[in-house]
């Protein structure tokens, strides 16, 4: 069987990066764990070089609010393309990841958890999302992010890294195990972590290694976009704690937005998840602004994500419990503007490969990334090979 081979483009932005890497292959494929990605096709693998899949905000902020022994948990997604989408991610869906790491093999999963995503390019690549475990993850830009080596981990991109978490971790220990077996790959973007037992962690990669931060050495569950350990010594010790730039030392935007979160987060006082949700919002908003494009509370205790957008102020929210999270029923999908109100979990869609394929290239063309219509197409089959186990 002929081997598809796709060249794409290789760009890089500086916090809104979207990155492939050149000379890698991408695998297509059911087997077990890990499959070997051999040179040959008798198998009828398929492979391509690189896939521009690294998204970042510009000026993001996420905290976590402890309500009585469950997370409340807000993000703002800040950036200048406001388009996304909205997923509700099934159980029991066998997958594969696009690149082999230095062994020749590449992950392979089954969705052990679903979870509803929010994504700026498309189908299984988050930009945040809740599992139905009550982990919670969300995406900030880093500019100090120094990417692990290559090494035998079969890797992922930052997004498809975010997915495979939501889809095989229950918890922030699980997140942090999962380190050993699989390997984040063209990430700019650090992430702030939660769990349904109130757990909170921050995940670097620094000196191409994880670097997390937990327990006692998260004194407080906020971050921006300044590694945690500036933005804890800037809160502890105001101008005394700032890094130099250039020789000069300066208060950036995001610690003057990791100290307003942090004020915040410690000053609240839980009363009921209502009560947290409507705080979780004006936190965000006071940490937000002109560039602020979608703001995010998820509720671990309900199962429930609250949003809105820059475009459609009006709440709305959807519960994981609203939907059959077996695999026996297919993925859904939702454009993140629509104009609805309360609960939408009645208007989300059938998952369509035909709509996300037209986001997908509405996505490639807002991040003036050049690709042909081969290219798209060879992206749209490893995508169309997830099916239920």
């Amino acid at each position: 069987m002929k081997e598809l081979i796709v060249l794409i483009c290789v760009l890089s932005f500086a916090l809104l990066g979207i990155h492939a890497q050149p000379n890698s292959k991408l695998h297509q494929g059911v087997a077990v764990n890990f499959v070997q990605a051999d040179s040959g096709d008798e198998t009828g693998e398929h492979f391509v070089t690189g896939l521009p899949l690294r998204v970042s905000g510009r000026s993001c902020t996420s905290f976590c609010l402890e309500d009585n022994g469950h997370v409340v948990f807000g993000s703002n997604y800040d950036n200048d393309k406001p388009e996304g989408m909205v997923f509700i991610n099934k159980r029991g869906i066998s997958k594969s990841g696009f690149m082999p790491g230095t062994t020749g093999q590449v992950a392979r999963w089954t969705s052990k958890y679903a979870s509803v995503s929010f994504t700026v390019v498309g189908y299984q690549l988050a930009w945040a999302g809740m599992n139905e475990k009550g982990l919670v993850m969300s995406t900030m830009a880093l500019p100090e992010t120094q990417n692990p080596e290559a090494d035998e981990r079969p890797p992922l991109h930052s997004p498809h890294w975010m997915q495979y978490m939501l889809d095989n971790c229950g918890s922030v220990k699980e997140v942090i195990t999962a380190d050993s077996q699989v390997r984040i790959f063209e990430t700019v973007d650090h992430y702030l972590v939660a769990d349904g037992t109130g757990d909170c962690a921050v995940v670097e990669f620094l000196d191409g290694r994880m670097v997390f931060h937990t327990g006692q050495g998260l004194p407080v569950a906020a971050l921006t976009n300044s590694t945690y350990s500036e933005s804890i010594d800037f809160l502890k010790r105001g101008v005394a704690g700032l890094k130099k730039r250039d020789g000069i030392q300066t208060i950036t935007g995001s610690l003057r937005r990791f100290q307003t979160a942090a004020d915040r987060v410690k000053a609240f006082e839980p009363a009921g998840s209502e009560h947290a949700i409507k705080y979780a919002f004006d936190v965000l908003d006071k940490v937000g602004g002109e560039a602020t494009l979608w703001s995010i509370v998820f509720d671990t205790q309900d199962m429930r994500v609250y949003f809105r957008t820059q475009s459609h102020r009006a709440i709305r929210y959807l519960s994981l419990n609203d939907f059959d999270l077996s695999c026996q029923t297919p993925d859904m999908i939702m454009d993140i503007h629509e104009k609805l109100e309360g609960n939408i979990a009645e208007s989300m869609q059938v998952y369509s490969s035909d709509k996300n394929f037209e986001f997908l290239k509405k996505a490639i063309v807002r991040w003036d990334i050049q690709m042909s219509e081969e290219e798209l197409q060879a992206i749209r089959t490893i995508l169309d090979s997830y099916e239920c186990n």
